[in-house]
Formats: structure tokens, sequence, C-alpha cells
């Protein structure tokens, strides 16, 4: 897929690492405030904050090619 070699998915990508950093070091510092449903939730919402993002990148990718290739 070529989007995936694009700046903006590279920008997400890193962005989302940043994020999952952040929360392993909030894990690693404050374990006993965490249970597994607390976890579980947290992966579950980085997943699908992570997938949502590359879509919205590839649909927006798609519908400026689209508008490039139209014709008159």
């Amino acid at each position: 897929m070529p989007f995936l070699h694009s700046h903006s998915v590279r920008s997400w990508l890193l962005f989302m690492a940043v994020l999952l950093a952040l929360g392993l070091a909030d894990l690693i510092l404050q374990p006993s405030s965490r249970d597994a449903a607390v976890i579980a939730l947290a992966v579950g919402l980085w997943a699908t904050l992570l997938l949502a993002g590359l879509l919205v990148i590839a649909l927006a990718q798609g519908a400026r090619g689209l508008r490039m290739h139209r014709t008159p």
C-alpha cells in the first residue's frame, strides 16, 4: 500500500508510539493502581485509535487522488 510510506502515516505512527511509551511509563511507575481490565481497555482503545487514524489518512489520500485524476 503506497499510502503507508507517506509523511502523514509516519507522523501518525510516531504520535501513537509516543502515546504507547507514555502509557507503558505510567504502568511502570504505578503498577499497583492498574488491573488487567484497565490495561485491556487501554490496549483496545490504543489499537482502535491506531487503525482509525490509518483509515482516515487512507481515505483522505484516496479522495485527494480521485480529485487529481478527474477530467473536466
